[in-house]
């Protein structure tokens, strides 16, 4: 057995009750083969459940973002099925699809030329007012997610990106995300970018918001990480992957208790 340090890992409640509804996401047996013939994704099982936070970790080119974009069709595999609340992602409208689910990637992804306000607006103004967005409603939004974040819309929300720092451009992506309430948050490696203070505290500060969310709403997560430690202090359940294989998913303690694999078991001695 390893020993994972209990800071590394995610306070998880033991009452939380089974959902037997069809997973919020799953992944039959996806590939993803590039035209080169390089296999990024090998025959990847996976399913996540409505309201669970799942982590997806490994290595530089492991497939874990190639994954994660498979679930809003920003990638296509070239085998398999990816599913969606039980209906084939192909039968889906990628557009509508990506505007109901909420993205954050490594760098923020902020628009320069638009003022914070605007970037934290923009799903709300591409969904439009037909489905409750006018301009009055995405202001007082944009004015509830920037407070959620700690940036309020008084002082922040007439700036631009570029006089933000990082930490602030990342809670900007995250009030983005959160805004038109999606059930389902994408996370490419959020926390990435940052330097080790900043990249802690955002962490510790947006981790327990994303709890809330998920626990209370139901929100289901999906995190990619090369951070071990920072998989095990966020998920109900971590998704090694290596070469585009999924090689183990569990949870830190399952892990920890039994890896099930070399590499995994490697891993495990490095995050402890």
């Amino acid at each position: 057995m390893i020993l994972i340090p209990f800071s590394m890992v995610r306070p998880t409640s033991s009452t939380r009750t089974r959902d037997t509804r069809d997973p919020a996401l799953e992944a039959r047996g996806v590939s993803m083969r590039f035209p080169d013939g390089t296999d990024a994704l090998v025959s990847v099982d996976l399913a996540i459940r409505p309201g669970e936070t799942v982590a997806l970790v490994g290595e530089s080119g492991s497939g874990k973002t190639t994954l994660l974009r498979t679930f809003n069709r920003m990638v296509e595999p070239t085998g398999g099925e990816i599913r969606i609340r039980g209906r084939p992602a192909v039968e889906l409208d990628p557009i509508e699809l990506r505007r109901h689910t909420g993205y954050v990637q490594q760098e923020g992804g902020l628009l320069p030329h638009w003022t914070v306000a605007r970037n934290v607006e923009l799903v709300l103004r591409l969904l439009g007012a037909g489905v409750g967005w006018p301009a009055e409603r995405r202001r007082e939004r944009a004015r509830e997610m920037l407070e959620l974040v700690g940036l309020p819309l008084e002082r922040y929300g007439g700036r631009y990106p570029a006089e933000l720092s990082g930490g602030q451009r990342q809670r900007v992506a995250f009030a983005r995300a959160l805004a038109a309430d999606p059930e389902v948050i994408l996370l490419d490696e959020p926390f990435g970018a940052l330097d080790a203070l900043t990249r802690l505290e955002l962490e510790r500060e947006l981790g327990a918001l994303f709890r809330d969310w998920e626990e209370r709403l139901g929100k289901t997560l999906v995190l990619v990480t090369h951070d071990l430690g920072e998989a095990f202090r966020l998920a109900d359940r971590v998704a090694v992957m290596r070469a585009g294989r999924l090689l183990r998913v569990g949870t830190p303690e399952e892990l920890s208790e039994e890896p099930g694999d070399e590499y995994v078991a490697a891993l495990l001695e490095v995050g402890a």
